[in-house]
């Protein structure tokens, strides 16, 4: 191993260790037996080689963002991508190609130079590995897919060292796994993705409303996103403002020519009596940083998600209850209006197999002091206790933290089955099992045709 990496070896008793074996979520505290930082496919093969030869597990780190801490494991081997990070945009024919450890504000800087975009995390420190292989929810979902909808093709690197074009005309298989399937069957190295003409400025920003108002907003904004077009996204949140107050908080997106888009923010506007208006004209990247404030890397992190099949009286009046008392200054309960042109796509065409909902609800807590944490965690297992009757069974991969089988079970719904055998050809040992796992099925499926 140290003739492979060398320096790029980072193993206990190095100094550089505690901050490699660190991950996103401060809550996550695990100790590998090596991070081993790797610069292209060899390097992954002889990553995942001599895991096999010591017999351990694998955690693969793109951006290290998952909530669960699956970039890093006890006594496993870290394969960190973060060195292949770089975008090569081919803005004539709307393509993209990125490396396996590049984060989206990375690729969104390269693909706006060309005022090109395809759908992104909300987080620009968030890895377009981890997001693209879960499903991939972003401000552009309505108008242009999930992001594992934009994905042409991949190129991966398996746990018997084979190195695979993952399309729809090779290893077609294993692409439709990688298309919301998680990071069960292999490493991906390569993301190539379809790009679509958006900005660089875009009408976008912030509208925030009075806590006393929040059953009129919410049901005002529900009758407003019952016929807007797919360029709209708006998302509702119950938070904190810099000054303190509690507010209901409107963050929204057009993806499309202002002119067209402004009568839609007025009407997102008369949803209540704003405390402030935020929304203008302003470059996309901004955009897809403005969350980033309250998220950096080694603050404490719990979620619990899932999704609406609507925006019932009743769901509306749970919420509220639920965010009368934020545990946390950045604790929130945040509302997504989905569908649009992810929810046209069938529920078999991708692993990713929830379609025809219409909202997701995330419950999420972020702080800092450990002293905190049974007061964060309970707030949030609460609400979603009290939630439940208005939540489907259904669960986003990318927003579980550890919540068992069963909840994996739910994130893969009818397509479960069919990853699980495809997990028995790609990794039949599950040497990639840290990520929300897929059990291989016992005996490889037989009836793939593979191209080598």
């Amino acid at each position: 191993m140290a003739r492979c990496f060398g320096e790029r070896a980072i193993l206990p008793g190095d100094p550089r260790y505690e901050a490699a074996r660190r991950v996103w979520n401060g809550m996550i505290d695990r100790r590998p037996l090596a991070v081993l930082r790797c610069t292209g496919n060899e390097d992954v093969r002889a990553a995942l080689d001599f895991a096999a030869e010591v017999d351990v597990p694998v955690a693969v780190r793109g951006g290290g963002h998952s909530v669960a801490g699956h970039g890093v494991v006890d006594g496993g081997i870290v394969i960190d991508l973060s060195p292949m990070a770089t975008v090569t945009v081919d803005p004539s024919n709307s393509i993209a190609d990125a490396g396996g450890g590049t984060q989206w504000g990375e690729f969104d800087a390269a693909t706006q130079r060309h005022g090109l975009a395809t759908t992104g995390g909300l987080i620009s420190h968030t890895g377009i590995s981890g997001l693209t292989l879960g499903g991939g929810f972003g401000w552009l979902t309505r108008k242009h897919g999930l992001s594992c909808d934009n994905l042409i093709e991949a190129e991966v690197v398996c746990v018997d060292g084979r190195v695979l074009r993952a399309s729809p005309e090779e290893n077609a298989e294993l692409y439709w796994a990688l298309r919301g399937g998680g990071g069960n069957f292999g490493v991906v190295t390569r993301f190539r993705y379809r790009l679509h003409h958006l900005g660089p400025n875009v009408l976008c920003g912030t509208i925030a409303f009075a806590r006393a108002s929040t059953r009129d907003v919410l049901r005002r904004y529900r009758d407003v996103m019952a016929t807007a077009p797919d360029e709209l996204a708006a998302y509702m949140t119950f938070g904190t403002l810099p000054d303190g107050e509690r507010a209901i908080v409107l963050t929204t997106l057009y993806a499309g020519p202002a002119e067209d888009g402004a009568g839609w923010m007025e009407r997102l506007r008369r949803c209540g009596t704003p405390l402030a208006d935020l929304v203008a004209s302003r470059p996309y990247t901004d955009f897809q940083k403005s969350l980033d404030g309250s998220q950096y890397a080694g603050r404490r992190a719990y979620w619990k998600s899932s999704f609406l099949s609507g925006l019932s009286d009743e769901a509306i009046d749970m919420a509220i209850t639920c965010a009368a008392e934020l545990p946390a200054r950045d604790a929130i309960l945040n509302i997504e209006r989905y569908g649009g042109a992810a929810s046209r796509v069938p529920p078999e065409a991708t692993a990713f197999p929830h379609r025809d909902s219409e909202y997701l609800i995330n419950i999420m807590s972020v702080w800092d002091d450990p002293e905190r944490d049974g007061a964060n965690v309970g707030w949030a297992r609460e609400s979603w206790a009290a939630m439940a009757p208005f939540v489907q069974s259904r669960s986003y991969s990318n927003f579980l933290g550890d919540e068992g089988q069963s909840r994996v079970r739910e994130a893969f719904g009818v397509n479960f089955d069919r990853l699980a055998t495809i997990k028995a050809r790609f990794d039949p040992g599950n040497r990639l099992c840290v990520n929300q796992n897929i059990v291989p099925t016992s005996g490889a499926m037989t009836n793939i045709e593979e191209t080598k």
